[in-house]
Parts: structure tokens; C-alpha cells; sequence
């Protein structure tokens, strides 16, 4: 064994001395294979260098081609072509650059280029909310809406008789859906999408500001989308009024008592409207998925009747009602 080892070495050192040999001074470089028998130590050339390390060579000692790393050989000791994963190349400026750089694969979920405040100020966030919420509304693509509402109302003073019966009758519920291209009803051009969408016949879904809402939060799903998350603090007005901060956001309930014709209602009656809520779904292109909307409201004041019924006399009346519209969107 320690024979064949050494034939082995004297054979690489000879072939060593014969790669690093010199040239006779042509331009042109030949690349010749030589076989050396053993013992033969004669390279041609002046310029003979000694290989930092000896080349490798197969299980029948034939020399393999001296190479920065051992190339790979295959079953019967033949040599494998060897190539090199990055080439560098040198700028003017002295600098070394890899010329064939490994590509990356693109993420499988590129960014939406949407920035959701998550974890941001209340400003920031119906900042957001207002412009992804008008957006959706003026959306000139097709989209299909669907809007379930429901509505309550309770009258506890004064209890029972006529009056209770005829508040009852504003008890209502709606479930509908209508799909939309370039703001219109794809069914029925007269009906749009500003109609349709909360607050209906509004040119806005959204225009909130900081000074309307208590809290407005922002946070991401699971799934990559945002949920918004607005509160809405109580707000007192006339019977004949119009809470501002609700409106700015979503249809408002209203228990028109004055719509009834046996009843009539003091312009002193007040309404508090209390527990609004905005609760949306945000996906990654800047549109709304989902949309719902909670409110109270708390009617006192005095009320009286009228026409076959004006021997009715005045009452102090109180009632209670609840509206909620939930919209989903879905993007054709």
C-alpha cells in the first residue's frame, strides 16, 4: 500500500512540473494532455513552479485536472466538467462585482403598497378609514353590495294603548343586495351606489374627524387585512335634528313620531343617540369588505294626539330604539 502510495505521488509531482510549465514566447496558449510514464521529470520551459498542493488523482492513478477544489468524478474515474457558481467581474474603480448574482424568487404575497396605521393615533386612523371608505363608495368597477338592517323601537311612556301599537309599526328589518359598475346598478341605471351605500343619498361614506369619535383604533387580521374599529360618543339634538357626528358615518335612526298622523310631537322633545360603533374590514387594495354599524337612541318629550284622536291628552313620552346596518363587498 505505502508503494502504490508513493508511485502515486511521484506520478502528480511529474504531471505537476508539466502543467506549470513555461511558454516559448506565442501569443497563443495550446493546451496539450500529456501522459508522463513514472520517473520521467523533464517539463518544457524555463518557468517550472512546484504546485502549492499536489494534484489529485483516481483509483487507477491517473492524474486528474488540478483545479481550485477537487473537480467530481463519476463510476469509472472519468473527470466531471467543474463550473463556478459566481463570476466576479472589476469595475474601474478597483471594486469587485459578481456577474451572474444568484436571482431571488419573488414573496409569494407581494406587498399591497397599502400603509394601515396599525397602533397609530385616532387622527391617522379615520384618516385612513375616510379615504379607503370614500373610495369604496365611488368605486367605479363592479362590485356587488349586500346590506341587512334592522331596526327597533319601543315606546315605555306612556304604557300600553294606541300609541305602543303604533310604534311597533316602526319596527322593520331590510336585506337586500345590488351589484354595481361605474356607480350604477348594473339592473337599473337610475339607482347608484351613493344611494345605496351608507349614508344613503350621501356623496361620502366617511368624513369623521377627530373631534366626533371617542376612540378609533386600527389593527391587522390574520388573514393580512385591517379591522377599523371606531366608537362614537353620545350626542343630543332637537326632535327635527340631525346628530352630525352619526350621520358623518352611517344612516341614523329615527323614531318620527310626527310621521304618525294621530300623533303629534313637541318641537321640545329631545333625542340622545349613544353606543355608536364603525366596524370595518379592509382588504389590501385599499377597499372596504365589510361595514357595520351600530347605534341607540333615547327619545324624551312630550307628545299629544291628534286628528280623530286630539281628546288624547298631552303625555310625557319615552322611547327607545336601536338601528344596525351590516354591508358586505364583494369585487367582481
Amino acid at each position: 500500500m505505502k508503494k502504490l502510495t508513493a508511485l502515486l505521488l511521484a506520478t502528480v509531482m511529474c504531471l505537476g512540473f508539466v502543467a506549470c510549465g513555461g511558454n516559448n514566447g506565442d501569443d497563443t496558449t495550446t493546451t496539450t494532455e500529456t501522459t508522463t510514464a513514472p520517473g520521467d521529470t523533464t517539463p518544457s520551459g524555463d518557468d517550472t513552479t512546484t504546485p502549492t498542493e499536489p494534484p489529485a488523482t483516481d483509483e487507477d492513478g491517473s492524474t486528474l485536472p488540478t483545479t481550485t477544489e477537487a473537480p467530481a468524478t463519476d463510476e469509472d474515474g472519468s473527470t466531471l466538467p467543474t463550473t463556478t457558481a459566481v463570476s466576479t467581474t472589476t469595475d474601474k474603480e478597483g471594486r469587485t462585482a459578481p456577474t451572474n448574482p444568484p436571482t431571488n424568487p419573488p414573496p409569494t404575497n407581494p406587498p399591497s403598497g397599502i400603509t394601515a396605521p396599525v397602533g397609530k393615533g385616532t387622527a391617522e386612523v379615520l384618516t385612513f378609514y375616510n379615504k379607503v371608505a370614500n373610495d369604496t363608495k365611488n368605486y367605479k368597477g363592479k362590485f356587488t353590495v349586500t346590506k341587512v338592517t334592522k331596526q327597533t323601537a319601543e315606546l315605555t311612556k306612556p304604557l300600553g294603548g294606541l300609541l305602543n301599537s303604533l310604534v311597533e309599526g316602526l319596527n322593520e328589518d331590510g336585506n337586500g343586495s345590488r351589484t354595481f359598475q361605474n356607480g350604477k346598478a348594473v339592473d337599473d341605471a337610475t339607482r347608484t351606489a351613493v344611494d345605496y351605500i351608507i349614508p344613503e343619498k350621501a356623496p361620502y361614506m366617511s368624513k369623521l374627524q377627530p373631534s366626533d369619535v371617542t376612540s378609533a383604533t386600527c389593527r391587522q387580521l390574520p388573514d393580512g387585512r385591517w379591522e377599523i374599529l371606531i366608537k362614537l360618543p353620545d350626542e343630543t339634538v332637537t326632535a327635527e335634528g340631525t346628530p352630525a357626528k352619526y350621520a358623518a358615518c352611517m344612516d341614523v335612526l329615527d323614531i318620527k313620531l310626527d310621521e304618525i298622523e294621530e300623533v303629534a310631537i313637541d318641537p321640545a322633545t329631545t333625542a340622545r343617540y349613544n353606543s355608536g360603533e364603525v366596524r370595518a374590514i379592509i382588504n389590501k387594495n385599499g377597499l372596504v369588505d365589510e361595514v357595520h354599524t351600530t347605534e341607540k337612541m333615547e327619545l324624551n318629550g312630550k307628545v299629544k294626539g291628534r286628528g280623530s284622536y286630539a281628546i288624547i291628552p298631552k303625555l310625557t313620552a319615552q322611547a327607545f330604539g336601536s338601528y344596525s346596518a351590516d354591508l358586505t363587498f364583494k369585487y367582481n
